[in-house]
């Protein structure tokens, strides 16, 4: 027995759902209208929550170190002018694409790398503030 994917499955409901519908249009009226009707509404919200899955994950990436700057100051809480003092970089790790950056806010410094392609923190480390902005040289 062949497996079947979600798409395929969405894709037959959804021609019968058509041939369903079309019919009570034709005259003959039973109880499968109503039943088919509801089965093309769930087929069509099955297949949004699919797309929009797919979309959220396209939009969580970061495409340069202002958004970084700016996705590491609403994990703090805080608008991006509020912070007194920001630094990001866009770098390689591991062969992924990361922006490393530091935020100063009151008399925190908050230490990230953000993977530029999923937008996960890789890195978060909160620190009583020293005054000095890091040194990446080293």
């Amino acid at each position: 027995m062949k497996k079947k994917s979600l798409a395929g499955v969405l894709l037959i409901c959804s021609l019968c759902c058509a041939v369903a519908v079309g019919m009570s249009g034709c005259g003959t009226n039973s109880g499968a209208e109503s039943s088919a009707s509801s089965v093309t509404s769930s087929a069509s919200s099955s297949s949004a929550s699919v797309a929009s899955s797919s979309t959220s994950a396209k939009t969580d990436a970061v495409a340069d170190e202002d958004a970084a700057v700016a996705k590491a100051c609403a994990k703090i809480g805080i608008d991006v002018k509020e912070a007194t003092d920001s630094k990001c970089e866009k770098a390689t790790s591991s062969g992924k694409t990361v922006f490393n950056g530091f935020v100063h806010y009151d008399e925190f410094d908050y230490d990230f790398q953000i993977d530029a392609q999923s937008g996960d923190f890789l890195h978060w480390d909160r620190i009583t503030s020293t005054g000095e902005m890091p040194n990446w040289e080293n």
